[in-house]
């Protein structure tokens, strides 16, 4: 991926509150680790206030301290590569909005994914994807979109599992509280591409919580 992050000063204290928001604001959709987010976006507060301190002292911007900014850049870099980059929960309008580069890599997704469930002790669920025979995910695949809903009556189509969650690793382990065991939980899945784009839903499949 190229390097995004704006060179002069003024430019990258508008992109680094931007790049801060939206990561925090779409954290659970984008899957991002909670902790990782919270560390980078009080690292970008305590960089900003500095630079906002400039203004008071009526000093040049372009001036300040370029010794924190890379230090701030280069937790972004690493943030981005584990966690952005080619994270395909995260569509192109979205990149767009962050001020990113667009993924090249849109490869069809002609096949939905399978999957079986494991049930490792009480209120304890997994899910366990594949692509057909010992394939984790088919060619061009970022991860596969999973869609959850617990339910007294069969939905009728995925668009009734209302919760989503973008899960790069098989299996997704479901942890539920002790007044949903019993229930049960309905899911479907189909394979993100690395532009976000989406294959067929697999069929909905029913599980009763330990």
């Amino acid at each position: 991926m190229a390097d995004y992050i704006p060179a002069k000063n003024t430019e990258f204290f508008e992109w680094v509150k931007n790049f801060a928001a939206l990561c925090a604001a779409h954290q659970e959709r984008w899957t991002l680790p909670v902790q990782e987010v919270a560390d980078l976006c009080t690292a970008v507060t305590e960089y900003t206030a500095g630079y906002e301190t400039l203004y008071e002292t009526e000093t040049s911007p372009e001036k300040g301290d370029n010794q924190k900014k890379e230090v701030l850049a280069e937790q972004i870099r690493d943030f981005s590569r584990r966690n952005i980059d080619r994270n395909g929960a995260i569509t192109d309008a979205e990149r767009e909005r962050l001020r990113i580069d667009i993924l090249s890599s849109g490869a069809s997704l002609s096949g939905a994914p399978e999957f079986d469930f494991t049930y490792p002790g009480a209120g304890r669920l997994e899910v366990h994807y594949h692509g057909g025979g010992r394939q984790a995910k088919p060619k061009g695949a970022a991860g596969a979109m999973l869609s959850y809903a617990i339910r007294d009556v069969p939905p009728k189509s995925q668009e009734l599992l209302l919760h989503s969650v973008f899960t790069i690793q098989t299996p997704y382990h479901f942890a539920f509280a002790e007044e949903e065991r019993g229930r049960i939980l309905y899911v479907a899945l189909r394979w993100l591409n690395h532009k976000g784009e989406a294959g067929p839903w697999s069929e909905i499949r029913r599980a009763i919580i330990p």
